[in-house]
């Protein structure tokens, strides 16, 4: 296994990526999945804009709950998805094409990003952003997860990412229950 430095998405600094066996990183999966990030987050700001686009197509779902021995915790969801009225069946449904979470775990603060393709529905990309508690203080760890077909072909994670080798299955677990949760909530009744 080796180890590679790749820019971060974010510019916010670079990662360190572990290559998959003997084959390096996929750089024209990862070109394409760079690039409908940025059109997800040029959609999603849209959205977001009052003067810009009178028909809304976004959802934010704030939770307050009690996690034992962490306390109070205070959870941020936004859902942004895309309407498809002209698919093969006919039917009207809700396209997913990013979700954004933030959290906390007692001081603990815990950011996400979820991109799938609006057209397959499959996660393509996962980003996260979290306190790690390393030495004697707390540091930002990032994470990166680059998918095909759902299966992480690719990561980056910082020098204090708290990763193990169940790491990559975790992920795909989380893209389906971002997109069932999406998909429960939106589109339930059409």
């Amino acid at each position: 296994m080796g180890v590679i430095l790749l820019p971060s998405l974010t510019g916010r600094g670079w990662g360190v990526g572990l290559l998959f066996a003997q084959k390096g990183a996929p750089e024209g999966l990862m070109k394409e999945i760079r690039a409908k990030y940025a059109e997800a987050w040029q959609m999603a700001n849209e959205q977001l804009r009052d003067d810009v686009t009178p028909n809304k197509n976004y959802m934010t779902a704030t939770l307050r709950y009690v996690i034992p021995g962490c306390g109070q915790t205070n959870e941020t969801l936004c859902y942004y998805y895309m309407l498809d009225d002209d698919n093969e069946s006919g039917e009207m449904a809700y396209c997913l094409y990013l979700v954004t979470r933030k959290y906390n775990v007692a001081a603990r603060q815990f950011y996400e990003e979820y991109l799938y393709n609006p057209t397959t529905g499959k996660a393509l990309f996962v980003y996260k952003k979290y306190d790690s508690y390393v030495g004697d203080g707390t540091k930002p760890a990032e994470e990166r997860y680059y998918l095909d077909n759902e299966q992480v072909v690719w990561r980056t994670v910082s020098e204090n990412a708290e990763s193990d080798s169940d790491t990559d299955a975790r992920v795909q677990k989380e893209c389906y229950a971002q997109r069932m949760g999406f998909t429960y909530i939106v589109n339930h009744s059409f």
